[in-house]
């Protein structure tokens, strides 16, 4: 699955940023500019084929795209900063990946209100004024890899849980879908959840 998101998201944001680049913009603006905000700046495969698919979309449709993350993943105040930055240099859309699904939506409404429109990849955020989402089914993802155990075992289980990053909306969805299909087998207990941010 990894494998298909990897090559499909940057596709999909080509056409979303192409779509972006049909609506009409001021006679003074010369190329619709669109803001990229990523969660880390450090190199992945993932983030590579992102800015990639982005940059080629740019090119081909004429945009004027900035591609910009804070230092450190978790640090969603510096992304929000960065969301009220783009605003203010006058993006008309922002593509967010948020690194906190409650703490980054108060800067996505804000973009918004301000006339922006957010497309949101990757990492969905707690607002209503998201225009779309690109990402893979974390809930199901989830449900998936209980189902997976509970097929692996018989009998009754007693399950321990490992999360990263509770207030992510990734990580947060799977878990919800585990426990989901935990609870719906009827013959799983969850024992422990526990997660291994470093501010846990």
């Amino acid at each position: 699955m990894t494998k298909t998101i990897k090559r499909l998201l940057p596709a999909a944001l080509a056409v979303l940023l192409a779509g972006c680049a049909m609506q009409p913009v001021d006679s003074t603006t010369a190329r619709y500019r669109v803001a990229l905000i990523a969660k880390n700046n450090r190199n992945s495969e993932f983030w590579d084929a992102v800015f990639i698919g982005a940059e080629a979309a740019a090119t081909e449709y004429n945009l004027q795209l900035t591609i910009t993350a804070p230092d450190d993943e978790e640090d969603y105040a510096a992304q929000n900063q960065l969301i009220a930055d783009a605003v203010e240099d006058g993006a008309q859309a922002i593509v967010f990946s948020a690194i906190d699904y409650e703490a980054n939506a108060a800067a996505i409404d804000a973009a918004a209100a301000a006339g922006v429109t957010v497309i949101s990849v990757d990492s969905a955020v707690n607002s209503d004024n998201v225009a779309a989402y690109i990402g893979a089914d974390n809930y199901g993802a989830g449900r998936m890899v209980a189902q997976s155990a509970l097929d692996g075992m018989e009998g009754a289980l007693c399950v321990g849980l490992i999360n990263y990053e509770v207030n992510g909306a990734n990580g947060r969805d799977r878990e919800q879908g585990a426990r989901d299909a935990f609870a719906e087998s009827g013959r799983a207990r969850i024992t422990a959840a526990v997660s291994t941010h470093p501010n846990a």
